[in-house]
């Protein structure tokens, strides 16, 4: 093997060091996935141990959500493992045939984020459009479903989503239905006495930074405001300020954060690209060889 350049040496072994990384990220994010499906038991007892993560982790064991998201995880986990692999063992072996392969890899991926991106923003004002039938779907057939059933998490989902956004319903907490009638969430219960016009999510807490658990939720501003929300009054409900608004100014404010962290992926890709056909070339040229 002839002797590199020193600028191809610092490329090298930047791939290195880049891609040991993502080998080991690869190899943790596949180890968690496997992990929830050979030993739920002890995932959810420590998982357990995260504030506001009681509800939401018995919601998705009894569904197949935790399920699909640790298939999610082995998958992902997979891919990033191969391919920092490839570029790993390519530039610590000076390989061609496999930093070659890994360039490739980089550059399909790249090529994803680029057309997922283009489709995100040619189809943003249609999933805006079809983001209230689903709220509407989910809030009045899944909303009340227990725990333990399959369809469960869609209640952790609203009530965090309540909760979160400071929100009440689709449009608002007339979304509930009126105690009696026949309108609002078909499986809710309205509580123990079967009075609650809203939810206790909709009703503002004592303590505005309190994690959202059972006893916080036994803090409220106003202790009757499931039963009569006042909606007139913003300090004690937020009866008139529907999901539907908040959640898409949510979506607004963080798209930016996603377009950031994409970008900057792209722009790691690129490098490495670079990196992986610079060392390729100069290994070509101390051997004496073209590519």
């Amino acid at each position: 093997m002839a002797e590199l350049a020193c600028g191809a040496t610092c490329a090298k072994y930047l791939l290195f060091i880049f891609n040991f990384i993502f080998v080991l990220t690869g190899a943790v994010t596949l180890g968690v996935g496997i992990w929830i499906l050979v030993d739920k038991s002890s995932f959810d007892a420590i998982t357990r141990l995260i504030p506001e993560s009681e509800n939401v982790t018995e919601a998705l064991s009894g569904s197949g959500v935790l399920r699909s998201a640790a298939y999610a995880l082995i998958a992902s986990g997979s891919f990033t493992f191969i391919i920092a692999f490839f570029g790993c063992c390519g530039a610590i072996k000076e390989w061609k045939p496999m930093l070659i392969l890994y360039a490739v890899f980089l550059l399909v991926v790249l090529i994803i984020l680029v057309a997922l991106g283009i489709a995100a923003g040619v189809y943003r004002k249609e999933a805006g459009n079809r983001l209230k039938p689903f709220l509407n779907n989910t809030l009045i057939n899944y909303y009340g479903k227990p725990a333990n059933d399959d369809l469960g998490a869609f209640t952790v989902a609203w009530d965090l989503m309540q909760y979160k956004l400071m929100c009440c319903g689709v449009t608002s907490g007339s979304d509930y239905g009126d105690v009696g009638g026949n309108n609002g969430p078909v499986s809710w219960n309205r509580g123990e006495s079967l009075d609650y016009t809203i939810p206790p999510t909709c009703c503002k807490l004592k303590e505005a930074t309190a994690s959202l658990t059972e006893t916080a939720l036994q803090e409220l501003i106003a202790t009757d405001c499931m039963r009569t929300p006042n909606w007139e009054d913003k300090t004690i409900s937020n009866y008139n300020k529907g999901c539907l608004t908040e959640l898409d100014k949510w979506i607004t404010e963080n798209a930016l954060i996603v377009m950031g962290i994409g970008i900057g992926l792209g722009v790691i890709q690129i490098f490495g690209v670079i990196f992986a056909i610079c060392l390729c070339m100069a290994i070509g040229k101390a051997d004496g060889a073209v590519i």
